[in-house]
């Protein structure tokens, strides 16, 4: 298993250490790794771009959470779905996504500004 992470973290390694540095200090690629092996955080990987989420849980709802993204959004959007369905399965009933540039709020179907947080009720 973790040589499983290990290895599809290096096909996107290079997009996500650049999306790594936009969160100015809150996560390290360590930090990042230690989250996929605990099971903490979920890699969605196309091609060299990813897309790592975890959850939130607050007293009334569950939400998957896109917090890190890096690539191109040709690769990402399409994971858009699959991400969505996963956080149904799991139980919740909104997707967040924090973004750093405001063209992500164009580019996400159904995405909302909310601040720099974007939600989707699931």
């Amino acid at each position: 298993m973790i040589f499983d992470i290990v290895q599809e973290w290096a096909q996107c390694r290079e997009a996500m250490l650049a999306a790594i540095a936009e969160t100015k200090g809150t996560h390290t690629e360590d930090d990042i790794l230690t989250g996929l092996v605990t099971g903490s955080y979920k890699l969605w990987r196309k091609n060299g771009s990813g897309i790592v989420t975890d959850f939130a849980v607050y007293p009334r709802m569950k939400v998957i959470n896109v917090f890190l993204a890096g690539g191109h959004l040709k690769d990402i959007l399409p994971l858009q779905t699959e991400i969505e369905n996963y956080g149904r399965k799991m139980g919740c009933h909104r997707a967040t996504l924090l973004a750093v540039r405001d063209g992500w709020q164009r580019a996400v179907a159904g995405g909302r500004k909310l601040g720099i947080c974007m939600y989707k009720d699931l």
